[in-house]
């Protein structure tokens, strides 16, 4: 019987294989089967959403509440549910989750016994029933965008020369953006939807208005067919969608 502690040479070569190269491909190994896991059982899930289409229904809960009735069983249940969909991209094998569904959307009804008064501040509670009593849009933070900076730049920065801070398109977007923005408004400038990018989104608290800046110089005559595929993908048939024309 050969033991490694009787040949150190090639218990170097082991421990040094173990600590790099085996042990990271174990952590990475230990992530991706937690990953493959959840991707398992979303799929799962889709198959059947796809083929018990009107006895299914997927669900997402939000939080969990859990009391016990005197001689009786645990009762639990969500704070909040919220019908969603699934979807599967065989092409990239990507599953996405989207909430709203087709049923009854934006709508949360809350029944409740105790008032905040009631409640410490710092209790999701308190916190849930501020909203409810509330309701209102929180604020944007953009990741790289600095409004304050962006005020500056709209005043002193030579525009022909200089060009627009990303997200942004041109200097017309981030002259819209700002004026929407100093008033109160949620703005998502450059907004994703069907592989074409709005300049801006403004979400309310009812539903969301697109806005199209479209310069002459920066679009021009022969860009007006690929505009109106793109509002077409983007604004569909909502009325509430409008295009803003410099």
């Amino acid at each position: 019987m050969l033991r490694l502690a009787d040949h150190p040479q090639v218990l170097r070569v082991h421990e040094k294989y173990v600590k790099e190269k085996w042990r990271p491909w174990a952590e990475r190994d230990c992530q991706h089967r937690a990953v493959l896991e959840i991707y398992t059982e979303l799929f799962s899930m889709y198959q059947k959403q796809q083929r018990f289409r009107e006895s299914h229904e997927v669900v997402v809960g939000f939080g969990l509440l859990t009391w016990k009735p005197a001689g009786t069983y645990e009762v639990k249940r969500h704070v909040l549910t919220v019908q969603a969909e699934l979807s599967f991209n065989a092409l990239k094998g990507v599953i996405s989750l989207r909430l709203g569904g087709n049923g009854a959307q934006d709508q949360m009804w809350l029944f409740h016994s105790v008032t905040k008064n009631d409640l410490s501040t710092q209790c999701l509670r308190y916190r849930l029933l501020e909203y409810a009593e509330n309701p209102q849009i929180a604020p944007l933070t953009i990741e790289g965008l600095n409004v304050g900076k962006l005020k500056i730049d709209v005043q002193t920065v030579d525009r022909e020369q200089t060009k627009p801070p990303e997200p942004f398109d041109s200097w017309f977007e981030v002259d819209v953006f700002l004026w929407m923005h100093g008033r109160g408004y949620r703005v998502i400038p450059q907004f994703e939807v069907a592989d074409y990018h709005i300049d801006l989104v403004v979400e309310g608290m009812h539903g969301r208005l697109a806005v199209e800046c479209d310069g002459d110089f920066w679009h021009g005559p022969e860009r007006y067919e690929a505009d109106m595929i793109r509002e077409r993908m983007g604004c569909g048939s909502d009325p509430e969608q409008r295009r803003s024309r410099r």
